[in-house]
């Protein structure tokens, strides 16, 4: 499994910027997972989002803009996802305070959400360094605000779901530990697995620590 390893310096970040900067290019409406998950998706027309306070930004967990007729994956710490008609969720002002996405059990919350493409895989990390693609295919659409299913057979060897992602052949994923160590690797190289599956190892971290995000970037102009 061909990666790259380096030390990622940890400083100030400013998520609202990056959101603000990606909406500018999209006259559409979006999807707002909340980390909790308690009332968690608001979908939100382009006008009124873009004039919103960086504060109401910066309570959600991600922010996706969702075309016609796409279904949304919401995925949780404890394993478990859902998949949903974007219809599902209509269209309200920046201060609503949306609607329930995915029921969760005690203790669990959102660690990410994405749309369900044709085609694509969901990428699914754990806090211990395993993971694996599912595909999309294999999420079966349901109405929203229920429980969800199982996305990943969690066991004391891979630890919970630290982050989840919806992937292509074409990207590459980097993974980030919170030790400060960053992996680059091609997302082809993860084996497509099923749902209820431990995955494989895809970093290998050191004592007592843990992945704490993955971010997808372009693929390596020297591969």
């Amino acid at each position: 499994m061909a990666m790259t390893k380096q030390k990622l310096e940890f400083g100030s970040w400013e998520p609202d910027a990056a959101i603000y900067q990606g909406m500018q290019a999209c006259e559409a409406c979006n999807v707002l997972p909340m980390k909790r998950g308690y009332r968690p998706m608001a979908s939100l027309a382009y006008d009124d989002f873009i004039e919103a306070a960086p504060g109401r930004v910066l309570a959600a967990l991600s922010a996706k803009f969702v075309p016609d007729e796409v279904s949304t994956i919401i995925a949780t710490h404890d394993g478990s996802a859902i998949c949903f008609d974007e219809n599902d969720v209509r269209c309200m002002g920046r201060e609503a305070v949306g609607v329930r996405g995915i029921r969760l059990r005690e203790g669990d919350f959102v660690v990410g959400a994405g749309l369900a493409e044709e085609g694509k895989a969901l990428l699914s990390i754990t806090e211990n360094g395993y993971g694996k693609r599912t595909d999309v295919s294999e999420y079966s659409v349901q109405n929203r605000g229920g429980m969800g299913m199982k996305n990943y057979n969690i066991t004391e060897k891979t630890g919970f779901v630290a982050d989840v992602k919806v992937v292509s052949e074409s990207d590459d994923l980097l993974v980030i530990s919170d030790d400060g160590t960053i992996i680059r690797m091609d997302v082809g190289s993860i084996s497509v697995l099923g749902r209820s599956t431990q995955g494989v190892r895809i970093m290998r971290l050191t004592d007592g620590a843990k992945v704490i995000s993955i971010a997808l970037t372009d693929k390596d102009s020297e591969e």
